[in-house]
């Protein structure tokens, strides 16, 4: 069975208008390939999302898709600004098949 590692991001206040960097590794430690993998964070329109690799903007949503094989691992990391003052928890979604069954994990 696969098993995937959710580095979560930190909980830390993002400050008006200061940018904040988000780097997460997506790994497989388990015995079997993730497939069918999708990693989704949105944000509400009251945040810029920048300088964004190893994975994609669609809207005001960062996401990532793909399979892990066995030990495989990969980088993503992005930039989020708040644009207004606001209180936003940030509710990031994972969901991959694990060889088993379908996992859904959330930070």
């Amino acid at each position: 069975m696969a098993r995937y590692r959710f580095s979560a991001i930190d909980t830390t206040r993002i400050r008006f208008n200061v940018e904040k960097t988000i780097d997460l590794i997506f790994k497989n430690s388990g015995s079997n390939t993730a497939s069918d993998i999708l990693y989704l964070d949105e944000f509400p329109s009251d945040f810029m999302i920048t300088g964004f690799s190893g994975c994609t903007l669609s809207g005001n949503s960062i996401k990532w898709t793909g399979e892990l094989k066995i030990g495989e691992s990969v980088e993503c990391s992005y930039k989020i600004k708040a644009l207004n003052k606001i209180k936003y928890d940030s509710k990031a979604s994972i969901k991959y098949f694990n060889g088993d069954k379908v996992v859904n994990e959330y930070s």
